[in-house]
């Protein structure tokens, strides 16, 4: 049984760490919503590497998260996206490999300590009570109706 209390901070430590060893990123990847998570999440790096460009690739993500968990090739094709060059990455040992360390570093580098994890302006919320007062709170334009 993994306790997050005990286990995360040790492979935080050893492993969330610039040129962390390799074998931080061996065996089984598991997702917290199981294979289909893990499976776009590939899917999704995979079209941030062949497409750096944020705008780019935020919009795939965007619509292969609204179309879960099989609208990958309907969303390149939406796009203008090359989708067989974005799949031959998901099945090539090397590319996919690749891909999945840099999603585990971003996780580790982001030091994200569970979900809900919600940013505002860049800062991560303590906790998410009162999550509406603290968006109203931080937004700089005319309040929406829906502001306290």
């Amino acid at each position: 049984n993994y306790d997050r209390n005990h286990g995360y901070p040790c492979w935080q430590e050893k492993c969330g760490v610039a040129n962390a060893p390799a074998e931080c990123f061996e065996g089984t990847i598991l997702c917290q919503h199981g294979d289909d998570e893990c499976s776009v999440n590939l899917i999704e790096g995979c079209t941030k590497s062949l497409y750096p460009d944020v705008l780019t690739y935020m919009d795939f993500a965007v619509c292969i998260e609204q179309n879960y968990p099989s609208g990958g090739e309907a969303c390149a094709t939406e796009l203008g996206l090359d989708w067989s060059n974005i799949e031959a990455c998901t099945t090539d040992e090397q590319a996919a490999a690749k891909v999945s360390v840099a999603n585990a570093n971003v996780t580790a580098f982001a030091d994200i300590p569970g979900t809900p994890t919600i940013f505002i302006n860049g800062k991560q919320l303590s906790t998410t009570n009162a999550l509406l007062y603290q968006v109203c709170n931080a937004y700089t334009g005319t309040k929406p109706a829906g502001c306290p």
